[in-house]
C-alpha cells in the first residue's frame, strides 16, 4: 500500500512539472512582440510590441505589412492624420486582472477609432477584444495574436 501512494504521489509531482513549463510559463507574460491580424483574416497584418511601464501595459506598432510610410488617415483627430502607423502606440493603460488584462483602450487605425479593451490567453495565442459598452454585450471584436516567431523580419527589432 506505501508503495502505491509513493509511486501516485512521484507520478502526480512528474504531472505537475510537466504542467509548468517553460512555454505555460512564459504564456502569462504578455510583454515581448505579437503577430497581429486585421479582422477574422487569416495573415498577419502587423507586429506589435507590448512593455510595462510603472505596472501598466502599453503596446506599439514596430512593424506593419502596409506599404512604408503609411499614414494615420482615418484618425478622428485630424491633427494626428500625419503620423505614421509603425511606432504609433495603439495599446494603453491595461493592468493585470487575474488572468486577463484590463482597463485599457486600443486604437485601431482603420477606422480611427479608441475602443474598451481587454486581453487574455488561450494557450500561447493572446486574445485581444475591444468593445464598446460593457465586453459581455457583445458589441466588439476579438483577435487573436501569435508570438512573434524567431524567424520573423521583425524579431530584430
Amino acid at each position: 500500500m506505501k508503495k502505491t501512494l509513493f509511486l501516485l504521489s512521484v507520478a502526480l509531482v512528474a504531472l505537475l512539472l510537466v504542467g509548468t513549463s517553460p512555454t505555460t510559463a512564459q504564456a502569462q507574460d504578455i510583454t515581448g512582440k505579437w503577430l497581429s491580424k486585421a479582422d477574422s483574416k487569416d495573415t498577419f497584418d502587423g507586429v506589435v510590441k507590448i512593455t510595462e511601464r510603472g505596472g501598466k501595459y502599453y503596446g506599439s506598432i514596430i512593424w506593419s505589412g502596409a506599404p512604408k510610410g503609411t499614414k494615420d488617415v482615418n484618425n478622428s483627430d485630424k491633427k494626428l492624420r500625419d503620423r505614421t502607423i509603425v511606432g504609433m502606440q495603439i495599446l494603453s493603460g491595461f493592468k493585470k486582472d487575474g488572468d486577463q488584462w484590463t482597463g485599457g483602450k486600443i486604437y485601431n487605425p482603420r477606422d480611427g477609432k479608441t475602443y474598451k479593451c481587454k486581453m487574455w490567453f488561450e494557450g500561447e495565442n493572446l486574445h485581444i477584444r475591444g468593445y464598446v459598452g460593457a465586453s459581455w454585450m457583445g458589441l466588439g471584436k476579438t483577435s487573436i495574436w501569435n508570438p512573434l516567431p524567431a524567424d520573423h523580419a521583425a524579431k530584430s527589432l
